[in-house]
């Protein structure tokens, strides 16, 4: 992922005025913009709360504003994406342990670092599935997917709600009816539609020859 330097055009320093402060957030076409002292990160200032301050005050007249919406040199891909959704920003700054800056990442390389993961750039079968909370089991899954000479791209837990999990996987397989006859018998339910899925195919013919029969 690309860390784009510091400039004195996408960081803050106090003796700035709101406006300057403005200008640069502007010119970066962001929300945020971080606030250094020397080479130390203080914080980031936002543009909506520097809208509704007079334009003269320097930074330090201000300094109230300031807030904390930084990215360490540690976090993860999906901690980085978990701040940005937070903070709703298009850039945010990127310490280390010192609180030192050490640049901006902005949103969209984080994006085209993720559109080139094995998740999204490899070809597969993508998989949503369900199954009871106290049921779910992430080696049991994995279990059922590689026993069928199947391999895994990717897998997250999109979402936990009624006691019932839902995870997406990415699978690579040359077997797909197995897999999921396998994964239907150790109760899971599949959420995705699949043309090779023939349990689908039955429902669906079921369901026709039913309607077909109540309207005799």
């Amino acid at each position: 992922m690309i860390l784009q330097p510091i400039k004195s055009d996408n960081t803050i320093v106090l003796d700035d005025t709101v406006s300057q402060c403005l200008n640069k957030i502007n010119k970066q076409q962001s929300n945020y913009l971080p606030v250094i002292d020397g080479p130390l990160y203080i914080g980031c200032l936002e543009k909506d709360d520097l809208l509704v301050a007079d334009i003269d005050k320097s930074i330090r007249d201000v300094r109230y504003l300031i807030k904390d919406c930084s990215i360490n040199v540690t976090d993860g891909m999906l901690d980085m994406l978990k701040k940005f959704a937070d903070f709703e920003a298009e850039l945010l700054p990127v310490i280390n342990s010192k609180r030192e800056l050490q640049g901006n990442y902005l949103l969209e390389d984080l994006l085209i670092d993720f559109r080139d993961t094995p998740f999204f750039d490899h070809d597969g079968e993508e998989l949503r599935l369900q199954k009871k909370s106290d049921e779910f089991s992430y080696s049991e899954l994995c279990q059922i997917i590689e026993s069928n000479n199947a391999q895994i791209s990717g897998m997250f837990t999109s979402k936990i709600k009624n006691d019932v999990v839902e995870v997406q996987l990415k699978i690579k397989t040359n077997g797909l009816n197995n897999v999921l006859e396998n994964l239907r018998r150790y109760e899971y339910t599949v959420m995705s539609d699949h043309q090779q899925d023939k349990h689908q195919e039955k429902v669906k013919e079921s369901s026709a020859y039913l309607s077909h029969f109540l309207n005799i």
